[in-house]
C-alpha cells in the first residue's frame, strides 16, 4: 500500500444512508427541548453555586474550623465519587449538592482568615503583568 491508500480498518464505513445535515433544519420541537435543557442545566449550576456560597458564609458566621487535610481530601473524593456513582439515579442531586456544600464548609475558614487581615474585606488582587514580578495587594477606596 502506499501512503495515500487509507488502511481498512480505519477507513470510515459507508453509511446505509446518508442525509444531509443543512444549518436551520432543526424543528422548532427540538429548539425547544435543547433550551429547556440548557435552561435546567444553568439552574442547576446556579442553584449549587448559591447553596455552596451560603454554606461558606454559615462557615464564616459560626466561626467553624478548618476540616484539616485528610478530611478535606477524604470529603471531596469521597463526594466526587458519589456524584459518579449516583449520576444515572435521582441520589445524583443530592450527592452534587453535598459536594458544593462541602466545598463551601472548607471555603469558609479561609475567607475567616482573609476577612481577618487589617482591610481584608477591601483586598483586591494587583494585576499580574508578564514581568516576575510579585503579586502585591492593594487596598481598594
Amino acid at each position: 500500500m502506499n501512503s495515500i491508500t487509507p488502511i481498512p480498518s480505519t477507513a470510515r464505513p459507508q453509511a446505509a444512508h446518508s442525509a444531509p445535515i443543512a444549518a436551520g433544519s432543526a424543528t422548532p420541537t427540538d429548539v425547544a427541548g435543547t433550551s429547556r435543557v440548557l435552561r435546567n442545566t444553568y439552574a442547576l449550576l446556579s442553584m449549587t453555586l448559591l447553596f455552596s456560597a451560603a454554606i461558606a458564609a454559615a462557615s464564616v458566621a459560626f466561626q467553624l474550623p478548618a476540616p484539616g487535610i485528610l478530611l478535606t481530601l477524604g470529603g471531596y473524593f469521597g463526594l466526587l465519587f458519589a456524584v459518579y456513582k449516583f449520576k444515572n439515579s435521582g441520589w445524583a442531586l443530592p450527592a452534587v449538592f453535598a459536594l458544593t456544600g462541602f466545598m463551601g464548609y472548607s471555603l469558609g475558614p479561609v475567607l475567616a482568615k482573609s476577612l481577618a487581615l487589617p482591610g481584608g474585606a477591601r483586598l483586591d488582587l494587583q494585576p499580574v503583568h508578564e514581568s516576575a514580578e510579585p503579586v502585591r495587594f492593594r487596598q481598594l477606596g
